[in-house]
């Protein structure tokens, strides 16, 4: 063999594995250029992991250390078998039973096999967490708002920071087992009421534009089929009780209040 012969053959295996950092990104046309020590490689091909019916997308972008697999030696002909993290790009983790994935704009999205647990954090500061140990789903805002969700029961707990809003384009059913308590300085309702049962109050009820009271504000029609228990209160309505007021006797005279 001659000595062109073998310094050939030994170029060949020296360039078979190499290391280079991406150093230019054709999006379009799915290929990159590499440098390797002094050589820029021609556009070469990325290795994925699907490329068939089911496929994906990843780009190796300028910066990104790569491993180059050359089956003839020939550099212009090799492929991306894929990157390797270094100084400017180290590992995003360093527990081994985590995977995850850290973003640029500072997303990230990992799992975590020794807690069970899949959470994926967004640049906003939103956090979408689930537990399967606990069974539990949350969803926390950066504005502070939680809401957790308990997949066995079903609880449903929201700690809401702001105003919660609704539209209802149709009709809104709740189907409550036990008991269901709202907390609030003021309620409004503006629109018809129907209460099918027993309505209790235990405080004052005002009906009436304009009207005012610590309990509910009633603006329409209330139409209830059962019954009301004021529980010690009152109705009044036009400046009216309906535990106090009185009418004028046979003798001129008021008589005295209901009973």
């Amino acid at each position: 063999m001659s000595n062109w012969g073998l310094a050939d053959l030994e170029r060949r295996v020296a360039n078979m594995i190499r290391y280079g950092v991406v150093e230019q990104l054709d999006e379009a046309g799915a290929k990159v250029r590499v440098r390797s020590g002094g050589i820029l490689s021609d556009w070469l091909k990325w290795r994925t992991q699907r490329a068939g019916p089911d496929s994906d997308w990843w780009a190796p972008e300028p910066g990104e250390q790569v491993v180059m697999l050359s089956p003839d030696g020939e550099m212009n002909q090799a492929l991306i078998l894929g990157s390797i993290n270094s100084n400017q790009n180290p590992p995003p983790g360093n527990r081994k039973t985590l995977h995850r994935i850290e973003y640029k704009d500072g997303a990230v999205k990992e799992y975590d096999r020794e807690a069970s647990t899949d959470r994926a954090t967004y640049p906003d500061g939103t956090v979408i967490e689930y537990n399967a140990q606990a069974g539990q789903y949350t969803l926390t805002f950066s504005g502070g708002t939680v809401i957790q969700v308990m997949a066995e029961s079903g609880d449903v707990l929201a700690d809401i920071t702001g105003s919660l809003s609704a539209t209802i384009a149709s009709t809104l059913e709740a189907e409550v087992g036990s008991s269901a308590t709202v907390t609030a300085p003021t309620i409004t309702l503006n629109g018809n009421v129907n209460v099918n049962g027993n309505l209790a109050l235990a405080g004052a009820l005002s009906a009436g534009p304009g009207a005012s009271g610590s309990g509910a504000v009633l603006q329409g029609n209330f139409q209830i089929d059962g019954n009301v228990d004021l529980s010690g209160g009152d109705v009044t309505a036009d400046g009216i009780s309906l535990k106090g007021h009185t009418h004028t006797g046979d003798s001129g005279g008021n008589t005295s209040p209901p009973k």
